[in-house]
């Protein structure tokens, strides 16, 4: 290349033929002061000489003063940096563990954060598979399982493993059965009024469910059993849900509103535990106050290892329990350890 009408100038060689310019480079250019750029700089203008300088991207240049993070104004911080959540544990109000399928998100107040848990309504499922369906009143997990019992015996008791482990309390045992026919019988099914050949009453020992019957009643060949129990291997707080807050299956020592009844008033819950209770239909005070009416009972009479229903019938040795407005009655040719008594009830003074 030929050089001609080379001059110096300001600092600079440039040519002047063509009418000026001939810059080819951003360095040759008048308005520029560009010193060992490095990777990513960028210009920016400096008014003070006029000049458009390399430097970082991220420094100099002037302030941010317009921008807000979280709600605080960000002031000679040069470009605020942001962080962009990728999944709900990434919130600072939500806190996360151990989580579970069907598990909804629900506020605690107390730790100001979004938390994980049991849903509030746990489903009634009857399956022959163990499932945790709530907590008993010590806030052990309270497990359900449905045996399929079989045909009834002939006026005889017929044991049937239910093959659960570490049984601790039945709190609940109940069941239906009926024959080809189409005629259906609740379990325990009870009359008082007739003789004992009319009773198909349960009990259930640490390994068997017990039917016992007062007459042939083998034609009732499709029998299912329901327990629900706890586990001598469970500890309180360890299950899915808690005693307090549940409308279903929560079984607490203090009493709970549950529901409304059908006036309209609250229906409360209560479980209750009397041990050694007098029997031979003595009273044994609940002390609950203002009751009007009791709506639901639920009895379950433990004497060693056996668990009894609130009716049990065994070669003349009747076990029967009631409960009213003032107390629990039990009769019975034994002594009971323990009456376990759930009451929903409403209340005079709602």
């Amino acid at each position: 290349m030929a050089w001609k009408n080379v001059q110096y100038e300001n600092g600079k060689y440039k040519t002047s033929s063509g009418g000026g310019g001939g810059a080819s480079s951003l360095t040759d250019l008048d308005d520029t002061n560009i010193s060992s750029p490095s990777n990513g700089q960028v210009l920016k203008y400096n008014s003070t000489n006029s000049k458009w300088e390399n430097a970082n991207e991220s420094g100099g240049g002037g302030t941010v003063t317009d921008v807000e993070v979280n709600g605080t104004s960000v002031v000679n911080q040069g470009v605020a940096q942001i962080t962009v959540p990728d999944d709900l544990s990434d919130l600072s109000d939500v806190a996360l563990s151990s989580l579970q399928d069907h598990q909804p998100l629900r506020y605690n107040a107390t730790s100001q954060k979004w938390v994980n848990g049991a849903d509030s309504y746990p489903p009634i499922i009857y399956s022959d598979t163990e499932r945790v369906v709530g907590a008993w009143r010590d806030g052990k997990p309270l497990y359900q399982k449905t045996i399929n019992f079989g045909a009834l015996p002939d006026a005889a008791e017929k044991f049937v493993a239910h093959n659960i482990s570490n049984l601790d309390k039945i709190t609940k045992l109940f069941g239906i059965t009926s024959n080809s026919s189409g005629g259906t019988f609740p379990l325990p099914f009870v009359n008082i009024e007739t003789s004992p050949g009319y009773q198909i009453v349960l009990r259930a020992t640490a390994s068997d469910i017990v039917v016992r019957t007062g007459s042939d009643r083998t034609a009732f060949t499709n029998t299912f059993i329901t327990l629900q129990y706890t586990k001598t291997t469970d500890t309180a707080g360890s299950g899915a849900w808690t005693t307090e807050g549940t409308p279903t299956h929560h079984y607490s020592t203090t009493e709970q509103v549950v529901g409304t009844w059908i006036d309209g008033k609250p229906v409360y819950e209560q479980s209750l535990t009397f041990n050694s209770p007098a029997y031979n239909w003595s009273k044994n005070d609940h002390n609950i106050a203002n009751i009007k009416r009791i709506i639901e009972s639920q009895v379950t009479l433990v004497n060693g290892s056996s668990k009894f229903t609130p009716y049990y019938h065994n070669a003349g040795d009747f076990v029967g329990a009631i409960v009213n407005e003032e107390g629990l009655y039990i009769s019975s040719g034994q002594s009971i350890d323990e009456a376990i008594v759930t009451l929903r009830y409403t209340k005079t003074t709602d």
